[in-house]
C-alpha cells in the first residue's frame, strides 16, 4: 500500500490528519489582516494574545472527539507535535509577537496523488505553522510519499498595501 494516494475527494478515507488547538493563540495585526479592518479600525492596534485555557481545552475536545469519530469509521488518524505558538518568532525580512495554530493542516497540506506539497502560509504569523507537521511528513517521505514544498514568501512587504498605498506601523511600507 502507498504512503499516500488521494486522486479524487470522494474515495473511502483511509488515512488523515486532525490538528491540534494546542499552544493556539490570538495572532497581533499585521499587514495580511489589513483587507478585514478598515484604517482607522481598533483591531489594527491588536498586538495578539493567548486564547484563555477553557477555549483551548473545549477546541482541543472537539478535535479529539473528531479523531475518535473518525478511528470508530475505521480511518488512521495521524496528529501533529504541538508547537509553540505563544512565542515571538522572526526571520530576516519581519518579526510577530507570536504565531497562530496547527488546527487546519488541510491550510498547510495539500495531497495530489502520491505527492504531499506543502503550501507556505500567507500570513506572518503562520510562517512557520508547517513545522507541526514536520515529523509526520519526514515518516510519510520515507515510506515513499513524494514531497513538495513551495517557495515560502519574504512577506517583507505586502502586495495589497503597496497598492493601495497604506501605511503600517506609523510609515509608507514602500
Amino acid at each position: 500500500m502507498k504512503a499516500v494516494s488521494s486522486f479524487n475527494e470522494w474515495d473511502p478515507l483511509e488515512e488523515v490528519i486532525v490538528g491540534t488547538a494546542r499552544n493556539a493563540v490570538k495572532p497581533a495585526f499585521e499587514p495580511a489582516f489589513g483587507p478585514y479592518y478598515g484604517p482607522d479600525s481598533p483591531e489594527r492596534a491588536f498586538p495578539g494574545a493567548p486564547f484563555p485555557a477553557e477555549e483551548i481545552d473545549r477546541a482541543e475536545r472537539q478535535l479529539d472527539s473528531f479523531a475518535a469519530l473518525l478511528e470508530r469509521e475505521g480511518v488512521t488518524v495521524r496528529r501533529p507535535e504541538p508547537i509553540r505558538h505563544d512565542v515571538p518568532f522572526s526571520t530576516p525580512e519581519f518579526a510577530v509577537p507570536f504565531g497562530h495554530a496547527s488546527a487546519c493542516p488541510r491550510d498547510v497540506l495539500l495531497v495530489i496523488g502520491d505527492e504531499i506539497i506543502e503550501a507556505p502560509m500567507a500570513q506572518r504569523c503562520r510562517y512557520f505553522e508547517y513545522r507541526a507537521y514536520r515529523p509526520l511528513l519526514k515518516e510519510y517521505f520515507q515510506r515513499g510519499a513524494r514531497w513538495t514544498t513551495a517557495p515560502k514568501p519574504s512577506m517583507s512587504v505586502p502586495r495589497a498595501s503597496v497598492a493601495l498605498g497604506e501605511t503600517f506601523s506609523g510609515s509608507p511600507i514602500w
